[in-house]
């Protein structure tokens, strides 16, 4: 398999990441204390507050694309290690197209939507959306951290790579499919049989990969293209 990350621009996400969360306590905490000390502030105390909560959850979100931490690891790390032994056909592209995480392979071009969150996920039919039960109070009340919505941000990203491959190679572009990976080990899941794109586990990837059959893909020529296009060495 080939891995090609575009390391400055996760590098540079790297570590706005690492500042967000201080950043975003700091904020917060200083308003709560402006609160209780000026009451004619109360104002600024309260939009300081408001705003190190907006940030707080941002950098949660941030925090679990783009940091190595103790229970979980980064997708950047995750998805290259579930797709290691795939052949040198298989080539990943992070940080280089319209969607985080691009997988070309002899059956298809993929997005990978991945998710890391412990606890079971369902798909809900009369809802058309996924469920994620066992989820932490915390986060629930909060909105920090959801499982959110990966269906809908793969339709977006699908869309967005579909018309860059569409703009590098017209009607020989391939068609675009998606993937919803979840890297967490401890995850579990429901029935998905409905579920719009397929669920998998991350140590389920590779076997899923090698049973879908050979279909409409980016040759090695347009490939090498794509990288040149892309700046892309080797």
């Amino acid at each position: 398999m080939n891995v090609f990350t575009n390391e400055t621009i996760l590098n540079r996400r790297i570590s706005i990441a690492k500042v967000l969360r201080p950043l975003a306590f700091a904020t917060l905490i200083g308003g709560l204390i402006l609160l209780y000390l000026r009451e004619d502030l109360i104002l600024i105390s309260w939009m300081m507050a408001g705003f190190g909560y907006l940030l707080s959850i941002v950098a949660a979100h941030m925090g679990g694309q783009y940091l190595e931490l103790p229970s979980r690891i980064m997708p950047f790390t995750a998805i290259p290690k579930a797709i290691k032994g795939t052949g040198d056909s298989t080539r990943l592209y992070q940080l280089y197209l319209p969607a985080n995480h691009v997988l070309t392979t002899p059956s298809g071009v993929y997005v990978i939507k991945p998710r890391d969150h412990a606890g079971t996920i369902v798909w809900n039919t009369d809802k058309n959306r996924f469920e994620h039960r066992g989820e932490r109070m915390m986060n629930r009340i909060f909105g920090i951290d959801r499982f959110g919505k990966p269906d809908k941000e793969l339709t977006a990203d699908i869309n967005s790579v579909s018309t860059r491959l569409e703009k590098y190679f017209g009607e020989d572009a391939p068609m675009v499919k998606g993937i919803v990976l979840l890297t967490n080990p401890q995850t579990k899941t429901g029935s998905m049989a409905e579920a719009p794109y397929p669920v998998l586990k991350s140590k389920g990837l590779k076997k899923f990969l090698r049973e879908q059959q050979r279909g409409d893909h980016l040759s090695k020529e347009q490939l090498d293209e794509m990288n040149n296009l892309l700046g892309i060495e080797g």
